[in-house]
């Protein structure tokens, strides 16, 4: 049988979790005009358009899948 050490469950102090930055550290995120609209923005204009671009994707593949089904059921 092998038996397992205690000293490998002390991930928390590993050199890699002291260096890993914080998500929410206002240092990391990208500098942003408080005079700016939310609309002018480029980020939020590219978050737009992907999430539209997903939207219509997804709704694409369900109707191809219908219309699959549907001819298929009718050959």
């Amino acid at each position: 049988m092998t038996s397992f050490s205690r000293d490998n469950d002390s991930s928390a102090s590993t050199p890699e979790a002291e260096t890993k930055p914080e998500v929410t550290n206002p240092k990391n995120l990208a500098p942003v005009d408080p005079n700016e609209s939310r609309a002018e923005r480029e980020d939020i204009k590219a978050a737009i358009l992907e999430t539209r671009l997903r939207r219509w994707a997804l709704i694409g593949f369900i109707v191809a899948a219908i219309v699959y089904f549907i001819w298929q059921g009718l050959a």
